[in-house]
């Protein structure tokens, strides 16, 4: 799919028609997406069928609302495709079930042509998969071969992409696996060599001007986008999983994944829903969720440690940050100044660095912001207090430090990373870091917190505990970003004026 100001248009793959229209029946094709003949299908279903997968665009409300250009973003986006010439209303393939459930409505017989792809034989070449699966993931891989579409979702920390592994090793299908980061990419990288064996050109990969397609391949869902996705490469998976699904109702990541009309489609998230609320784009192209793991039965069975969230208040303040109103015009949303502000704050600055030097070196410490200055101005201090550092910030320029870091931390020699959200809130497997501090507010966005939390959950020797210090910035976002970390997390304390720590709850009471 691509998009534009009219909203969704199909980039096509032919498939062979073998298969002639039955009078009575509706003949339903399954490739990469779901295809029925106009001149079989009623009008009225055919009316219904493309009002179900019309969305009205929530993001266009929303730019409005601020104040923000708006003009670019259709009032609705459409995932149906009418083809007059061909004949053809092509629905996506994760609306199956939608598809039938209004034929079923319609009284029509329907007949289903299984027009996927198992892919390149070369897939039975796949190892088998190392590493022992808990009894959950086991039910979790079960469930995601019998239901071939759909999505997983489980929190950070569940081993979600041990569950993608298995996956391809137990149905031997040649697997591609879509990421949107340079973090998640290599992650995989490292994992495929630990659980599966796969090392070097073992590895395909697509990224950059680089195309080598295995049977285990790697891509980059910008690269799927920029340079497209040609008959060869569609054909050549069986398996298709994208990580992080709920990236999949971004532009790129639908046009990345929609041309594919692999057997088995599969979306891995903590999470799928958008703080955009454009998840609805997510199930049009996975379907639904199919099998779905608590993170409290995780943390009740021992898998997970339970985070405890340190809420420090601070003074900043910044007065023209806010939504227009009547009665405040002039303010307004613009994220990009806020964090700067904030990273030029010196008293802000100084409160993250207690939270840090409370910690270490008795433990590993993750340091996190939204902006690279905000990151080095932190380490710069770090050192100057004698803290063994590392940078974790993403891009080329930083790829040799990052790299660095991250061997630093294994070993134990780096007892503080201080890095970007974008560089290290996903996809950064760090067992053995038990803390983390949040310099940069994240507290509106449920997903970001949640993936934020998840680098310190996981369990590890030795590790009894984990902790997440949370800068709060009450004179700029109130009492809102508390309450919103209190229904997020079990455990959360604020540190009073006084340095006492005391419940998050009893201090929301106490402000009345």
């Amino acid at each position: 799919m691509s998009y534009n100001a009219e909203g969704f248009t199909e980039i096509r793959i032919s498939v062979s028609r073998r298969h002639k229209g039955r009078m009575g029946r509706i003949r339903v094709v399954v490739d990469n997406r779901v295809r029925l003949l106009l001149s079989e299908l009623p009008r009225e279903v055919r009316t219904l069928l493309q009002r179900d997968f019309t969305h009205d665009n929530p993001q266009r409300e929303m730019l409005r609302r601020i104040g923000k250009p708006h003009w670019g973003e259709p009032a609705q986006i459409r995932t149906f495709v009418v083809d007059e010439g061909r004949d053809e209303l092509s629905l996506p393939r994760g609306g199956l079930g939608r598809v039938r459930a209004r034929l079923e409505q319609a009284g029509l017989r329907r007949e289903i042509v299984d027009a996927r792809e198992r892919g390149d034989s070369s897939g039975a070449g796949m190892p088998d998969h190392r590493t022992k699966l808990w009894p959950f993931q086991e039910h979790a891989v079960d469930e995601c071969c019998r239901k071939e579409c759909g999505i997983f979702r489980a929190p950070t920390g569940s081993g979600k992409s041990e569950c993608g592994f298995a996956v391809a090793s137990r149905v031997k299908l040649a697997t591609l696996v879509i990421v949107y980061n340079a973090g998640l990419f290599e992650q995989w990288e490292r994992r495929a060599a630990k659980v599966m064996g796969l090392r070097g050109r073992d590895v395909g990969v697509i990224r950059g001007s680089k195309r080598e397609l295995r049977p285990f391949t790697l891509a980059m869902q910008q690269t799927l986008t920029a340079r497209g996705v040609d008959e060869e490469m569609a054909r050549y998976f069986g398996v298709v999983i994208v990580d992080e699904t709920h990236r999949a109702a971004a532009r790129t990541m639908y046009a990345a994944v929609d041309p594919f009309p692999a057997r088995y489609r599969l979306g891995i998230s903590a999470d799928h829903r958008r703080k955009d609320h454009k998840e609805f784009l997510t199930r049009d192209l996975f379907g639904d969720v199919i099998y779905d793991v608590k993170r409290e039965d995780l943390i009740k069975s021992g898998h997970v440690l339970d985070v405890q969230v340190r809420v420090v208040p601070t003074d900043f303040e910044a007065p023209w940050y806010g939504m227009p109103t009547d009665e405040r015009p002039d303010v307004e949303v613009d994220i990009v100044r806020l964090t700067s502000e904030m990273a030029e704050d010196v008293g802000r600055n100084e409160l993250a660095l207690a939270c840090v030097m409370a910690e270490q070196p008795a433990e590993q410490v993750l340091v996190l912001s939204h902006r690279r200055e905000h990151c080095l101005v932190l380490d710069q201090r770090l050192v100057s207090l004698g803290v063994r550092t590392g940078v974790l910030i993403g891009g080329d320029d930083y790829r040799v430090e990052f790299r660095r870091s991250v061997r630093g931390l294994e070993r134990g020699e780096v007892r503080v990373g201080v890095g970007t959200l974008q560089a290290i809130g996903q996809g950064l497997d760090m067992p053995t870091v038990s803390v983390g501090v949040c310099a940069t507010p994240i507290a509106s966005n449920r997903q970001v917190f949640n993936q934020v939390r998840g680098r310190f959950c996981r369990t590890a020797t030795g590790k009894a505990s984990a902790r997440l210090y949370y800068l709060w910035d009450r004179a700029v976002f109130g009492r809102r970003h508390l309450e919103n970390i209190v229904q997020w997390n079990a455990s959360v304390i604020v540190r009073g004026d006084d340095g006492a720590w005391v419940d998050a709850r009893e201090y929301l009471a106490a402000m009345g």
